[in-house]
């Protein structure tokens, strides 16, 4: 079964229209279909924790954090900008400032905390790979790896 049918089958309002209405007015150029990819990619995230929210509200929670992972990841395909004109004389821009992972945005903060079992937090955690390695010379003065 693909993703696709596991998380419309739990949580078939979350649409692009229920994106949509989480997003504060006009502040997405996407199209329905452009929105239901992020949707799509939001259930390959969010779907693992679905069995580990039982204490916190169960279906209706998973529902909750899987539209705001979508309007996360709406907000992080675009730049969010506000302008204001005050008093005709100045004028002022606000930009979303992104942090890093769902952290980057106010819906994806919000899906973390709606997360009573913290696994949406471990699975947007960048996983790092260090590799340690040394050249030199041996006791015969040959050349030696170690890695």
């Amino acid at each position: 079964m693909a993703i696709e049918e596991q998380y419309s089958d739990i949580c078939p309002n979350v649409t692009a229209d229920y994106v949509k209405s989480l997003i504060a007015p006009n502040e997405t150029q996407l199209t329905d279909e452009q929105i239901e990819d992020r949707i799509n990619l939001a259930g390959a995230l969010v779907l693992p924790i679905y069995g580990d929210l039982n204490d916190c509200g169960g279906t209706d929670t998973f529902c909750k954090i899987l539209g705001l992972v979508s309007a996360h990841f709406v907000a992080m395909t675009e730049r969010q900008t506000k302008s204001e004109n005050i008093a005709g004389e100045w004028s002022t821009t606000y930009g979303t400032e992104f942090g890093d992972g769902l952290e980057g945005s106010t819906y994806g903060q919000m899906a973390l905390l709606l997360d009573c079992s913290g696994k949406l937090a471990q699975a947007d955690k960048k996983l790092v790979s260090v590799t340690l390695w040394s050249l030199g010379r041996d006791d015969n003065g040959d050349i030696e790896y170690n890695g």
